[in-house]
């Protein structure tokens, strides 16, 4: 009997073992292998935020999703500035995780190389509503008519500024519909070196953030790294020259101070805390951090809007905006249903309402709709300022070039060789110019163009 059990154990294995590799080997309408149901479900996710508390919400929800789907989320905690180039390893090794959060500069790498997957089936299919989102990050996911990002956290700027010094100096509260001269009116009248400056400018070399302070000013008064056909810069066209020089005669005429060209956005921070600076242009970040660390200037400091430019006798306003896209990578059917079902609950009105509630980042038009932040004074800022300027915002180029400087080197290089050089507006805008003309000769692609 023991050679009977044994005897049937062996050919049930066997059996097993036929069956397994027949399902392995079988393909589905598209041709490809289906993955079964002994494989375990599971979405590998890399998640570059360095909050704790970022971190501890994202393990909750992981929780919650596998709870409901039966799908397990491996997280992993890859920082922004190691991202770039871990995630380019792992996607030429032929191994990138299914769904990544990056920045804006990232989806168009990896579409124009054609790693990414196409997401509108998906988003017809459970009738996403893309009118949730800013306009500026479903732009961003967006690579000639096909989404391949999902927005999931956006950001923008605006100008803080002290409420006492204005009082002080006879100036009422900025206009909504201000410009860039009256910033420029109002800082020189309540400059007052070295204790206060009018306001900060920032033009650290190859910074980030320098780009995000010089955006909004150049692309008010009409100028713009490339024209839509990315055939040449617009940085050197008469709108960015004057937006170059309005911005560098605040440091030259002492307005700010020449310091600025090693600042970070910590600097201005840090510098509007300690009453440096009357005006700065910083994010929703920054409200949280004045009732911290400088609970004394309670009630002496508010929020306007972005100024803009009247430019052949119409107004025009720009704010920067910046956020964060879900992408998949593709996988094959099955795996990418699971990383979309990922993406589908993260983006999900209810996950975006418990982000937002931390008061740390905005989200969906749907995820901050009824959520009020601890301080009423700040969801009233918000309301009017913060999220009304995410309708002035614009997507950065979608090139993807061997000169690989982004749309930020050129800026801080006009703007340094103004400020210690003595260069004109005009010679330092044409030499970004001519910077932003080169990245394109070493395209790989551009919309429009592939190599």
């Amino acid at each position: 009997m023991y050679r009977n059990l044994k005897y049937l154990a062996e050919l049930m294995l066997i059996v097993v073992l036929v069956l397994v590799s027949f399902l392995a080997c079988s393909k589905d309408e598209k041709g490809e292998k289906l993955v079964i149901s002994l494989k375990k479900k599971q979405v590998q996710f890399w998640f570059p935020e360095g909050l704790a508390e970022m971190h501890q919400l994202m393990a909750k929800q992981a929780e919650s999703f596998y709870k409901k789907t039966g799908i397990q989320v491996q997280i992993s905690h890859v920082g922004w500035e190691e991202m770039r180039n871990k995630l380019r390893l792992a996607s030429d090794a032929g191994n990138p995780p299914d769904v990544v959060e990056v920045g804006f500069d990232t989806p168009v790498v990896y579409a124009s190389m054609g790693k990414l997957k196409v997401l509108d089936e998906y988003v017809s299919r459970d009738k996403v509503d893309m009118n949730d989102y800013a306009k500026v990050l479903v732009e961003a996911g967006t690579i000639e008519g096909k989404t391949y990002g999902i927005p999931w956290i956006v950001e923008d700027r605006a100008i803080f500024y002290r409420k006492d010094i204005f009082a002080a100096a006879g100036i009422p509260s900025p206009d909504p519909n201000w410009t860039w001269e009256d910033l420029g009116k109002i800082a020189r009248k309540i400059n007052n070196p070295p204790q206060v400056y009018g306001y900060a400018v920032m033009a650290g070399l190859n910074d980030q953030d320098t780009m995000c302070w010089f955006e909004p000013i150049m692309k008010s008064y009409g100028g713009d790294y490339f024209d839509v056909k990315y055939v040449r810069s617009l940085v050197n066209n008469e709108g960015g020259v004057k937006a170059l020089k309005i911005y560098t005669d605040l440091v030259k005429d002492g307005v700010s101070p020449k310091d600025c060209i090693s600042y970070g956005r910590e600097d201005i921070d840090n510098g509007f805390v300690a009453g440096k600076f009357a005006m700065v242009q910083s994010g929703p970040w920054l409200m949280k951090r004045l009732h911290k660390d400088a609970p004394q200037l309670e009630g002496k400091w508010e929020v306007a809007s972005m100024p803009g430019a009247m430019v052949n006798g119409k107004y025009k306003k720009y704010a920067f905006s910046a956020g964060c896209l879900l992408i998949m990578f593709d996988k094959g059917s099955v795996q990418n249903e699971y990383a979309w079902e990922w993406i589908k609950y993260q983006t999900s009105p209810e996950m975006q309402k418990q982000w937002y509630e931390l008061e740390l980042v905005m989200q969906s038009k749907s995820g901050m709709k009824g959520v009020e932040w601890k301080n009423k004074a700040d969801s009233e800022r918000l309301q009017r300022v913060f999220i009304p300027l995410l309708d002035y915002g614009e997507a950065p180029p979608k090139v993807v070039s061997k000169q690989s400087f982004g749309p930020n080197g050129p800026i801080p290089t006009a703007l340094q060789k103004v400020i210690i050089e003595g260069w004109s507006a005009k010679k330092a805008a044409d030499l970004a110019a001519k910077m932003y003309e080169d990245q394109l000769k070493n395209a790989i692609y551009y919309p429009g163009k592939r190599k």
